[in-house]
């Protein structure tokens, strides 16, 4: 019972502290997207054995690209130079048709490095979530990504208001 109130009294001091460093990391994410113009989109292509199972590459394509149109968020098509928002899926399937599966997003944007006042491309976006999942609900997963779409479209969105 000690631990308990302990871990309690503990939460409750941190707490604070958390929240302010979390929202502040969520801010500094946020503000990376400001002015970045219109989005590529990169989809990696999707293992064999998880489009047998009906998760293909395509129909990620279609999910990202739908959500983007639907909030506003405008699209380079022709993914030129970066920025660009990239979508990972891995799937690997295990004993019992289960799979376990992790959905990355990235936005890949060119920055300056402040030491060398050199440019590169770096990540200054991202979102993951990994999960397990029956291999005939497998191609659910497209609605995780979409929702995880809808995640940067608002933050994109609260930088970069529309016309």
């Amino acid at each position: 019972m000690r631990a308990v109130a302990a871990l309690t009294g503990l939460i409750v001091l941190a707490g604070p502290c958390l929240a302010t460093t979390l929202g502040g990391a969520q801010d500094a994410k946020r503000a990376s997207l400001t002015e970045i113009g219109p989005v590529g989109i990169i989809v990696e292509p999707m293992d064999l054995e998880a489009v047998q199972d009906g998760l293909t590459t395509d129909a990620l394509q279609e999910a990202v690209v739908g959500r983007l149109d639907t909030h506003g968020v405008p699209i380079d098509r022709g993914a030129g130079p970066p920025p660009h928002l990239e979508v990972s899926v891995n799937a690997v399937k295990g004993d019992g048709g289960v799979y376990g599966y992790s959905i990355d997003l990235k936005l890949s944007q060119v920055v300056t490095v402040r030491a060398t006042g050199r440019e590169t491309v770096a990540s200054t976006w991202e979102f993951g979530i990994v999960g397990t999942i029956p291999a005939a609900r497998l191609p659910t997963v497209v609605g995780q990504v979409a929702q995880a779409v809808d995640e940067f479209s608002v933050d994109y969105l609260a930088v970069n208001p529309a016309p």
